[in-house]
């Protein structure tokens, strides 16, 4: 074997167990054999990305569909004591500036958490964060429910509206899974949402019939979002995590403005990635 072939021969190998090529030690004649050995690292390596493509679509598609009945079992139980709170209100002894005092904080309180609760999912991951979120409404709608006194069920209240953000982040992780899809999803999970505030006060007004009917229909809201917690855990995947700095991680862009990273495949946006 004389050095030429010598050389070859180790600049196949290279390729073969390392995937690159040592441009040195390649000569004409062995140009043909070191192309079949880059192949097949290659080959194999396309491969694998399919095989993780489809399982990332996979849990994507889950994902989505998950959230969809998050969507709907979130608002039913929101909506299964609207029409009871009221007179619940007025039992417990209030005025009725009081009865649109407690009606109002659970929006107004939103209107200054919801920017809170954004943020902070995008540092510490949605999927935590509404899993979080979740398990606190749980709470809330049991504090209401075993509310005695005007000033539990306002606690209660304050409590819900403080942590009641799972359609902001659910629609958060929709816009991760489906970025060139929003408005679609966007769209379904609106109409999911719907037809639970849709059933929700249907259920709500037969439940109160019954004895301690508004405590129990607020045990059933707060056993709703426990199963909604379960459904997070299990069936959505995160897509939001910080930086090891504790910073908001960005992407990065190209100098036109489209982001790169967004069209390659996870598969190979691990091997470009430094």
């Amino acid at each position: 074997m004389n050095r030429t072939t010598t050389q070859g021969f180790f600049a196949l190998i290279s390729i073969v167990l390392t995937g690159t090529v040592d441009v040195h030690n390649l000569a004409g004649s062995q140009v043909d054999s070191v192309a079949v050995g880059l192949s097949l690292p290659f080959s194999l390596q396309f491969l694998k990305g399919i095989m993780q493509d489809k399982n990332a679509l996979k849990v994507r598609s889950r994902g989505i569909y998950t959230l969809y009945a998050v969507a709907l079992l979130d608002l039913l139980a929101v909506s299964l004591f609207l029409p009871l709170i009221s007179r619940e209100i007025r039992d417990l002894g209030a005025s009725p500036f009081m009865v649109g005092v407690v009606g109002s904080v659970y929006g107004a309180i939103q209107l200054f958490s919801s920017p809170l609760v954004g943020r902070e999912s995008d540092r510490y991951g949605r999927k935590l964060v509404i899993s979080v979120m979740l398990g606190a409404c749980a709470l809330a709608y049991t504090l209401q429910g075993s509310a005695t006194t005007l000033g539990v069920l306002l606690v209660g209240r304050c409590m819900a509206g403080m942590f009641k953000h799972t359609q902001t982040l659910g629609k958060a992780i929709l816009a991760d899974l489906a970025p060139n899809e929003k408005s679609y999803v966007f769209g379904n999970v609106n109409a999911f949402g719907s037809m639970g505030y849709i059933i929700g006060p249907t259920i709500g007004g037969h439940l109160v019939a019954y004895e301690n009917g508004f405590h129990n229909v607020c045990y059933l809201a707060a056993v709703i979002f426990v199963f909604n917690i379960i459904l997070v855990s299990l069936l959505v995947p995160e897509t939001s995590f910080k930086h090891k700095d504790g910073k908001i991680p960005t992407k990065e862009k190209t100098t036109d403005g489209n982001d790169f990273y967004s069209v390659l495949p996870p598969w190979l946006l691990e091997q470009t990635s430094p």
